[in-house]
């Protein structure tokens, strides 16, 4: 169970970072409106449900949710979001505080 905990938030640690790079591409138009996910049951009392996001891949993709253990204790997922800016809409990451 540890280790699914590990690969589960090494995956969207990963991805966060990953949806960084996007932070200098302008898309053209802002992103559909959020879909609804099915959460489920988390894996366990320590875990916390970070919601999907749309990414832009050449096309607007979902990029679900999934149960994550924070990273320390009493640590708060601000999660990322896109903005106007000239030209189009960018993305900023979501963060640990």
């Amino acid at each position: 169970m540890r280790r699914l905990a590990v690969l589960v938030a090494a995956v969207t640690l990963g991805a966060a970072a990953f949806g960084g790079c996007a932070l200098r591409l302008a898309v053209p138009g802002p992103p559909p409106g959020a879909n609804v996910e099915l959460r489920g049951v988390a894996p366990g009392p320590a875990f916390l449900w970070i919601d999907g996001s749309w990414a832009w891949r050449s096309r607007w993709v979902w990029m679900p949710g999934s149960w994550v253990v924070p990273p320390r204790a009493r640590a708060v997922w601000i999660p990322g979001r896109w903005y106007r800016h000239s030209g189009g809409w960018r993305w900023v990451p979501g963060v640990w505080r």
